[in-house]
């Protein structure tokens, strides 16, 4: 699963706007024209550097243009995957919102995301290179962004333990909605940057989302530099180191991520298995919490582990009770209306099967329109998927998920971590995610990177989605807080013959 990619993005597409700043001898309230503020900065993760930053800062006339340009490198396995963003948002000199204009490379792939700000909110564009989409939302008044967020910060003149509480808007985090963000002034201290001792202001923020707090620190110096930046994520410490542009773009070795998140086992799960007993061990203070499923129960044990027996499910069908409509709906991710997804549903001849044997069908379908079983994508829709016929377990996952909608099964998407054996003797988890079914009362795994439609007790469920976000955030921040922060071992397994 391509999580840490999504991550990353949306983490970079954070930093930005709360690491700006710009010298002190610059009036905020009438800066010169031109550029009036340049940042570099490296990216880190866990102590391996996978990209860096650039930040401007430039008016014209009665705007302010704030221009991010990051560069990511990661491994995954054997390959690597570069993605490149750029982005340019305008505020007038008041900080009033005009637009931003948002184009991400990944190898041959480009994405572009333009939105124009209104009084009433903002119309959003995305052509990703194989569809365009538009979206009208509706935005409560007086969020900031990144010019208006620093004169915010500016007016506040915080003194050592005030704080203050903005709404930001972050589309790569959120889509439709602004969020709060605090923001407080800690005061002095020293630290110490790559051997070197530095006299450097702290300032904390916090990002809150409904299910996750996203928390920083930023150094910066008395010129307003950007000295440091940090946000722990689960187990990962993602940093920003202020830098020169050649230390920005000194080379370096992609870090392997999707090998190091691996999760060993204490033994392996036979492919017969009628119910597995999980224990997850929380590396930190609590464990975050796990869903129970129709067959996924979850007890959370006096010493802060977590027991989760997870049982066979059967392709079966019952009468339909309600469920949300949004399951059957088109998004951005899962565009089952482009011809390229239809086709593929008209060509299977459904009509005469019945509802288990076109389950089937659709899981078939998925897994061989992939032809290509490869990690090189960062991140396709389902349209995108059918026309390249490459991917992982997202594109198997979001092609399933389209392929059920367009037959009328309501589908979702879900994630969280699913057994495989790395070799005999290598029994893992690894981060995963794959496609659920509504069989009339209750969900069931699919998963087409499996090439599988029975609910094997091979998974453990962490997180769902209706797939209509196409940021992905808050399945992607589910799982981050996760990620290497448990330990998992396998306490039972049974089997029909005991």
């Amino acid at each position: 699963m391509k999580f840490l990619l999504c991550l990353l993005t949306l983490v970079s597409a954070f930093f930005p706007v709360s690491a700006q700043v710009f010298s002190v001898d610059i009036d905020p309230y009438d800066p010169p024209e031109g550029i009036f503020s340049e940042e570099w900065s490296e990216m880190y993760i866990n102590g391996d550097k996978v990209g860096y930053t650039h930040t401007i800062l430039k008016r014209r006339g009665d705007e302010i243009i704030t221009m991010e340009d990051s560069f990511m490198n990661m491994g995954r396995g054997p390959t690597s995957i570069t993605t490149i963003s750029t982005t340019h948002t305008k505020e007038s000199v008041d900080g009033t919102p005009i637009s931003i204009l948002d184009v991400t490379r990944e190898g041959d792939r480009t994405k572009t995301q333009n939105i124009q700000f209104s009084p009433e909110g903002a119309t959003i564009e995305v052509n990703d290179g194989a569809r365009a989409w538009t979206r009208e939302i509706t935005l409560d008044p007086g969020f900031v962004l990144s010019w208006s967020f620093l004169l915010e910060l500016v007016k506040q003149d915080l003194r050592p333990g005030e704080e203050f509480e903005a709404h930001i808007y972050v589309p790569d985090i959120v889509l439709d909605q602004t969020l709060p963000i605090t923001t407080k002034y800690i005061g002095e201290e020293e630290i110490s940057i790559r051997g070197e001792t530095h006299q450097a202001i702290k300032i904390e923020q916090t990002l809150r989302l409904v299910f996750l707090p996203l928390k920083l620190s930023v150094w910066i110096n008395h010129e307003g530099k950007l000295l440091l930046m940090e946000m722990p994520i689960g187990g990962m410490d993602i940093t920003l180191i202020g830098s020169t542009e050649e230390q920005a773009k000194a080379s370096f070795s992609p870090p392997d991520f999707f090998t190091a998140t691996l999760i060993p086992l204490n033994r392996s799960i036979p492919e017969n298995a009628s119910t597995v007993t999980f224990t997850l061990h929380p590396h930190g203070e609590s464990m975050p919490d796990i869903p129970d499923t129709a067959y996924q129960s979850v007890v959370k044990n006096d010493d802060g582990t977590a027991s989760v027996t997870v049982r066979r499910g059967e392709l079966r069908f019952t009468e339909p009770s309600a469920v949300d409509p949004a399951y059957l709906e088109a998004t951005p991710l899962v565009d089952f209306e482009d011809p390229a997804i239809l086709n593929l549903v008209t060509q299977a001849d459904l009509e005469n099967l019945s509802q288990a044997e076109k389950v089937r069908k659709l899981v078939e379908i998925a897994d061989n329109a992939i032809a290509i079983k490869s990690m090189d994508l960062g991140f396709a829709t389902a349209s995108e998927t059918v026309k390249l016929s490459e991917g992982d377990c997202t594109e198997h996952a979001l092609l399933l998920t389209a392929l059920g909608r367009a037959a009328g099964i309501p589908t979702r998407g879900a994630s969280g971590v699913v057994y495989f054996p790395l070799a005999p003797d290598q029994p893992v988890m690894g981060y995963h995610m794959w496609a659920q079914i509504w069989n009339g009362s209750e969900w069931l795994d699919v998963d087409a990177a499996f090439g599988s439609a029975e609910t094997a007790p091979i998974r453990i469920l962490y997180s769902t989605t209706d797939l209509s976000d196409p940021t992905l955030s808050e399945d992607v921040l589910t799982i981050a807080q996760f990620l290497g922060q448990t330990t998992i071992e396998v306490v039972d397994v049974t089997t029909p013959e005991n």
